[in-house]
């Protein structure tokens, strides 16, 4: 089974539309769009595929081409969810497990203690 990820969809996509562009390419094993928490469409779905080459087919057909007057700008092979090859989640929408970096710089031991004495 292979998975395709479908970026910058058009506003108006329901997934009855979303499976049938993708039917004529093999056997669809599933697919979805994604939305926020409030209902908001996030322009990208995941679409899965019985075969490998059913998988490559419909990638070479619709990356880099339009759905209604939006072009779709990438059409990408999902990665499993351990890769370590796949890319950070950068989106507010998406959970993090770990910050890379704090939203706030920590103050360091000596600068704690200097900021102690100028106020004493």
């Amino acid at each position: 089974m292979s998975r395709l990820i479908v970026k910058n969809l058009p506003n108006g996509m329901k997934e009855e539309r979303f499976r049938g562009m993708f039917a004529d390419f093999g056997t669809v094993t599933d697919c979805t769009l994604k939305f926020t928490k409030s209902g908001k469409f996030r322009k990208f779905g995941f679409v899965g595929f019985k075969s490998e080459e059913d998988a490559n087919n419909a990638l070479k057909h619709f990356n880099r081409s339009f759905v209604d007057t939006s072009l779709v700008s990438r059409v990408e092979m999902c990665k499993s969810f351990g890769d370590p090859t796949k890319a950070k989640a950068w989106s507010k929408h998406t959970q993090s497990s770990a910050p890379d970096k704090p939203s706030k710089p920590t103050k360091t031991d000596n600068e704690k203690a200097e900021h102690i004495s100028e106020e004493g």
